[in-house]
């Protein structure tokens, strides 16, 4: 993992395969910062990555299981998050994809606020 300073914190980024671990509330501050995303994410900045092996993963602040979660206004992007210390892991491409709520995006969630 390789430290990676943007919005006034450091993420942490595996070198094998491009993840990011954001520590709890670092990445609202990511996507906070202008141009956050794509300075840190591989995919979003051309550089290269692997696939993340698809394996179970544990939290590498108190190696606690991960658990899979849904972004709630963006449901195709999927995190593993830690509820101990709050971290959450992002595939590469997908802090990028987070960061570009599109106007179909807001108009989907719009409307399944509306049916709830």
């Amino acid at each position: 993992m390789t430290r990676i300073p943007v919005g006034g914190v450091e993420v942490d980024r595996c070198d094998g395969c491009g993840s990011l671990w954001f520590d709890a509330l670092e990445l609202d501050r990511v996507l906070a910062t202008k141009g956050g995303a794509k300075a840190i994410d591989l995919k979003a900045s051309g550089g290269t990555a692997s696939p993340s092996p698809k394996t179970a993963h544990k939290c590498p602040v108190d190696h606690s299981d991960l658990i899979d979660m849904s972004d709630l206004r963006q449901a195709h992007i999927k995190s593993q998050c830690c509820t101990v210390c709050g971290g959450i892991q992002l595939d590469a491409g997908e802090l990028t994809d987070l960061a570009n709520f599109s106007l179909k995006e807001r108009f989907a969630h719009l409307l399944n606020r509306m049916k709830d």
